[in-house]
């Protein structure tokens, strides 16, 4: 049985994850993702519109303009939506996901951002009310007997390595070092990287993927590293990738290298189909 503290903490951590991926503009409302083409593109419920979004969004919100670097939106005349709070009065620049302030453009209980991705841009779609039935997220019983200790050992110069991503595409990352733990009698070496916070952040796959957790793996990070290397790794933290909430978003998987000859009983499962996949 795990200590009270422990558990206590666990379950606190937990239910944290499950509250950030129903927030606003969290990963269970993200409904859709569109490619923007250079030029003009439209936005509302016409089927005639470049981006036809469900009703009750108006027939003709407004239209994305995109030069090939940046984004404008022009608001329908009679339409309201507001971007960073403000109403759009007619014409508005947008910044990007990853730049500081991010544009949010506001339709009723639809948002709307602008992202990139490997030279495309886009925009994406959150609708609240899509997280609002989704089940609770589910996990393992708390066993602290996959609550390892373990070795970090750096590699000289980061080393590269191929992951497939949840678009069909390999990846080149880079890892930092391994982490060597023993699990069920065997010794395991598995590459990680350095996020530099002190810890540690692995992408693995087990015997349980596809079974009772998510087909292509799961995501864990490790405690901060001792000055003497070592680490704890703990299973109960092992939490599920982006893609297995919504469709639309991007992440990679575990290399290859990070395959473990077991069952790892612990952390997160996986019991159903993302958000916006059929």
């Amino acid at each position: 049985m795990p200590t009270s503290d422990y558990a206590k903490d666990l379950g606190e951590w937990r239910s944290s994850l499950d509250l950030d991926i129903r927030r606003d503009l969290g990963l269970l409302a993200l409904s859709g993702q569109f490619w923007l083409e250079k030029g003009v593109s439209t936005i509302g419920s016409s089927r005639d519109c470049t981006i036809c979004l469900p009703k009750p969004i108006p027939r003709l919100l407004g239209a994305f303009e995109f030069d090939g670097s940046r984004v404008k939106f022009h608001v329908d005349v009679g339409q309201t939506v507001e971007v960073d709070g403000a109403p759009v009065q007619s014409v508005s620049q947008l910044r990007f996901e990853d730049e500081p302030r991010a544009s949010v453009l506001r339709s009723g209980d639809i948002a709307l951002g602008i992202t990139r991705h490997e030279g495309r841009v886009g925009v994406r779609v959150w609708a609240a009310a899509r997280a609002r039935d989704f089940p609770p997220r589910s996990w393992f019983d708390v066993d602290e007997r996959y609550r390892l200790r373990a070795i970090y050992t750096p590699y000289p110069a980061a080393a590269a390595v191929k992951m497939p991503d949840n678009l069909g595409g390999i990846q080149q990352g880079y890892v930092q070092g391994y982490v060597s733990f023993k699990l069920e009698g065997k010794t395991f070496n598995v590459d990680a990287t350095e996020p530099g916070d002190g810890r540690l952040f692995v992408q693995f796959r087990d015997r349980t993927n596809g079974v009772v957790t998510y087909p292509e793996g799961r995501y864990l990070d490790t405690e901060a590293v001792a000055e003497d290397g070592t680490v704890i790794v703990d299973f109960n933290r092992a939490r599920n990738p982006a893609a297995a909430f919504t469709t639309f978003t991007f992440c990679t998987f575990a290399p290859k290298e990070n395959v473990l000859n077991c069952a790892v009983e612990a952390g997160e499962r996986f019991a159903g189909t993302p958000a916006g996949q059929t």
